[in-house]
């Protein structure tokens, strides 16, 4: 069994109810070796809460492969997932693991599974349920011994009822399932959180420590974070890097960036029947987006569904750069 002294979380940490009980999930889910379902909003820990239980169970001495279902195009989902065979097809030069094997003796997390095609999902229910895979274009059965998780902001319910996906799929994966809370249902999580994050990157940034006034404190307790734990450490870093002069931060050195205010000129517009430009609709659709992805641009590319390159260069060209995380990825 893996060591939990030996993973550092304390974004996990919290005094709220809700994440008590998700501590103790994941304690759970972690001593088992069933397949486990992660849910939540974007920006609420997913990964994290992946990569924990896979560092606390009996897979934790292999590999922990993270796919992203999402960004696979759907053609190429069965090469990336159980790899291929030299001259398997046009352009197969030499012999490819697949994600799957490359997680063998480990843990695989299926990021974002709710985006899997329908055929997909038949592929990987087969995966799960005989615990082998076939490389395109050969005939050896390759036996898997892989914990598997699953992660999605979807609800996998609605999916279901609307035929998009799966429901002995959902059954398969969903052996245990772990609900994150959002922040604005944990709220007497924020503060702790975030003097967390700004000893994280003052520390990183080698420069000196800093604290919370009372009214800043009650700002970022207000505030109803949309982006979740991503869009608050987010916010905590630009703060430190902002602030390099002071000690104490007060209210009117949170740099947030309220999206919703940069929007209200041209909803207002809209509102009234009046004719705004496209330049102005593409400018608040990507900060919309950067809004609900807490800044991150992968995520905000794939709401737009616009290649990432694209948004990068959309976002210069309308001077959004301060809206974006500081990690893209």
């Amino acid at each position: 069994m893996g060591n939990s002294t030996n993973v550092d979380c304390p974004e996990l940490v919290g005094h709220s109810q809700q994440m008590e009980v998700v501590q103790q999930l994941i304690q759970k889910a972690a001593q088992s070796r069933a397949t486990v379902l992660i849910t939540g909003e974007s920006g609420t820990g997913k990964t994290i809460v992946s990569n924990l239980i896979h560092h606390q169970s009996p897979f934790f001495q292999g590999p922990f492969v993270v796919v992203n279902c999402g960004a696979i195009p759907f053609n190429l989902i069965e090469s990336e997932l159980f790899g291929y065979e030299k001259g398997a097809f046009t352009g197969a030069l030499t012999q490819k693991k697949g994600k799957f094997e490359q997680a063998n003796h480990g843990t695989i997390l299926l990021d974002e599974i709710g985006e899997l095609s329908l055929d997909a999902q038949v592929k990987l229910l087969r995966v799960l349920q005989y615990k082998e895979i076939v490389r395109i274009g050969g005939s050896e059965r390759i036996s898997l011994d892989v914990r598997v998780i699953a992660a999605t902001n979807r609800n996998l319910l609605e999916s279901i009822e609307k035929a998009t996906f799966r429901i002995d799929l959902f059954y398969r994966i969903a052996l245990f399932l772990i609900d994150l809370p959002n922040l604005e249902n944990r709220k007497e999580d924020i503060i702790p959180l975030a003097r967390h994050f700004l000893d994280k990157y003052t520390k990183l940034e080698n420069r000196s420590s800093l604290t919370l006034s009372k009214d800043a404190e009650q700002f970022l307790y207000n505030h109803s974070w949309p982006g979740n734990i991503r869009q608050l450490e987010n916010c905590m870093y630009r703060s430190a890097l902002m602030n390099t002069d002071k000690k104490i931060l007060s209210q009117n050195d949170i740099m947030l960036i309220d999206h919703k205010n940069n929007n209200s000129g041209i909803q207002q517009k809209l509102k009234d029947g009046e004719i705004v430009s496209l330049q102005e609709l593409e400018a608040m659709m990507i900060q919309q987006a950067l809004q609900k992805t807490g800044g991150n641009l992968v995520e905000a590319a794939k709401l737009l569904q616009i290649a990432r390159s694209t948004l990068y260069r959309k976002i210069q060209k309308h001077n959004l750069a301060s809206l974006t995380t500081i990690r893209s990825t």
